[in-house]
């Protein structure tokens, strides 16, 4: 059976809400799936294909990965708080569909209003570039080519802080031009809430996590570099 370009793989714990009727009515087509996860088992949540209780973020992202694992070329990993603009005459579906494509990331994001552009928000206004490599940004989107979501995948230190920086510097120490920013369409963060179960002891433990993760790195040059 041939695979579906990409999949859309959202998490949150509310119910049934107009952001998620929107990413579901953008990315159901021929091409592209869409699928929730209501990390408090909210079984209101009637857009929701899966349901889980105290977990944390990155055991959420996991989670879904493990539903449709193979099933893709591609996997985008999002918050359920994004809302997402096209910046052309095309849906943004569409655009999504064109980059990848057109460019074949092994990794990457959609560019957009958090803290991950404003070193560079100038330079990307200003050149105006369909695509441009990066090396961090923002965990709201995350992209990742089928076979590196297999190697990334379950995340190797959970938390909901920097819990997948890893996965950002494999992919760009071996292969840092397939890491990859789509400009052709913007997301913006309509809300600013964390996600954790209060619960557990590793939420919001980013420094724990990055160096749990540095001490499995072999090279001290790197290990350094990560840090």
């Amino acid at each position: 059976m041939d695979k579906k370009l990409f999949v859309v793989l959202e998490q949150g714990n509310k119910c049934n809400t107009d952001l998620s009727i929107e990413h579901k009515n953008q990315f159901s087509d021929d091409y592209c799936d869409w699928y929730r996860l209501n990390w408090k088992n909210d079984t209101n949540d009637k857009l929701a294909s899966f349901y889980e209780q105290n977990i944390v973020w990155s055991e959420g992202r996991s989670l879904l990965f493990e539903k449709v694992k193979n099933q893709y070329e591609y996997y985008i990993f999002i918050d359920d708080d994004v809302k997402f603009i096209s910046k052309t005459n095309l849906t943004v579906s569409e655009e999504i569909k064109n980059f990848l494509e057109t460019y074949h990331p092994l990794t990457g994001t959609i560019y957009g209003d958090n803290w991950a552009w404003n070193t560079y928000k100038n330079n990307i206004e200003n050149d105006q570039k369909d695509a441009f490599p990066i090396m961090g940004h923002d965990l709201c989107c995350q992209i990742f080519q089928n076979d590196f979501a297999n190697l990334m995948f379950p995340v190797y230190f959970h938390g909901s802080e920097k819990s997948m920086w890893y996965a950002q510097y494999i992919g760009y120490k071996f292969y840092p031009e397939k890491c990859i920013v789509l400009n052709k369409v913007e997301i913006k963060n309509t809300e600013h809430l964390p996600h954790h179960d209060i619960s557990k002891t590793n939420y919001n433990n980013g420094l724990t996590v990055c160096n749990n993760f540095a001490n499995i790195i072999i090279n001290e040059n790197n290990k350094k570099e990560f840090l």
